[in-house]
Order: C-alpha cells, then structure tokens, then sequence
C-alpha cells in the first residue's frame, strides 16, 4: 500500500536519521567503515557534507519501519524511517517494508 505525502518541509531533521539496521555502515573521518551495532558514544563520523558527527546517543528498539521514496524516477531519492518519526515531505510515497 502506497500513500502520498504532500508538504513542503519535515518537521526535524533528526527523524531522518532514526531506523538504521545493524548491518547499515558509516564512514569514519578515518577513512575506515564501522557498522551501526559496533558504532559507540563518542566515535566521529564522517557526515553527509563530509565534516566530523559525534555520536552523542545510541538508541535501540524494535518498531515497524517505512520506506520513503520519490515519485519522480529520474533520479532515487529515499531512505528509511520508523514510524515513530515526524516527517513531512513533498513529492513522495511512503512504502511499508
């Protein structure tokens, strides 16, 4: 089942980043990959706009998660979310996985 969201913004940006599985990787500023279940508070990871994160929190939990992808094809924008997270997008689908 497909539902559409139609918004202009997302309410924080920190729910994009809620969901990741223990198998996700992360980038180190190091250059080295660590997966999510080894990843600890304090490490530094490299950011999507290449400068450091610090991990501050680590928090774990069972919940359903969604997929949300774009409904223009030209190009893949998506990514996973929990249904916990406050999002509100323009232009997507919300896929239950």
């Amino acid at each position: 089942m497909q539902t559409k969201i139609t918004a202009s913004f997302f309410a924080h940006p920190a729910t994009l980043n809620e969901g990741y599985g223990p198998d996700v990787a992360f980038a180190t500023l190091k250059g080295k990959v660590v997966r999510a279940e080894d990843i600890k508070v304090g490490m530094a990871l490299l950011g999507p706009d290449g400068t450091e994160r610090i991990v501050e929190s680590i928090w774990s939990g069972t919940r359903p998660m969604y997929k949300v992808e774009s409904i223009r094809r030209q190009k893949y924008y998506g990514f996973k979310v929990s249904g916990d997270g406050q999002i509100l997008l323009s232009d997507f689908v919300v896929v239950k996985n």
